[in-house]
């Protein structure tokens, strides 16, 4: 039997594949429960494209400050017993990005964050999300993936395909959920990053380390 290989960059796309795969169930009444898949596959995308961006060649710089400092020890020295990845919190990793997102952008993907946290740690509850303001949500997750996994660090490593497939699922997605031509509606909404080992710095340096 093969192997199913993942890497960070195909860790993006199968989250978009299930976006693609979804979207357009949700809005059948008996598949709105659907939209649970969406929301963490929306945020997983996004923390993955996050990932893709700002890694440097250690892939430490992702990491947790606590699990950067073990990792990049053990690196000077392998013959250590290994002291395990623990990647940073999507919030972290958002300011490493140092990416500049319109206010209400900024609101929707916070929104997703606590969406998806409510969802991979459900509590006993009862609990009603508000249907209308999810596709606007979820493309504005899928506005930032798109930017960094355009970014140069990332589409230089990807073939032809898997840009066409990024892009295929990103569209159909959108078309899906009744979203078109976001990218053109207004150009003054796009999200504005530095450059990935600029931003990572900067946020080095300066942390010294559901109503939808």
């Amino acid at each position: 039997m093969s192997d199913l290989r993942f890497d960070e960059i195909e860790n993006v796309l199968a989250s978009l594949d299930l976006l693609a795969t979804l979207a357009p169930l949700v809005k059948r009444r008996r598949s709105r429960s659907h939209w649970k898949w969406i929301i963490i596959g929306a945020h997983d995308a996004l923390q993955g494209a996050l990932v893709c961006a700002i890694a440097d060649t250690t892939g430490t710089n992702v990491l947790s400050r606590k699990s950067a400092k073990k990792m990049l020890d053990w690196l000077e020295d392998t013959s250590k017993e290994y002291p395990g990845e623990y990647m940073a919190g999507f919030e972290t990793l958002l300011k490493r990005a140092a990416i500049t997102l319109p206010p209400g952008d900024a609101k929707d993907i916070k929104t997703l964050h606590g969406l998806r946290n409510d969802f991979a740690h459900f509590t006993p509850k009862g609990w009603s999300i508000e249907l209308a303001g999810l596709p606007r949500i979820i493309d504005a997750a899928l506005r930032l993936v798109e930017q960094l996994m355009q970014s140069d660090q990332v589409s230089t490593r990807m073939t032809g395909n898997k840009k066409r497939r990024a892009r295929g699922n990103i569209e159909a997605a959108r078309a899906a959920m009744g979203i078109r031509n976001i990218n053109h509606r207004n150009s003054q909404r796009t999200a504005r990053a530095v450059a990935p080992s600029q931003s990572v710095q900067n946020s080095l340096n300066r942390s010294g380390a559901n109503s939808v």
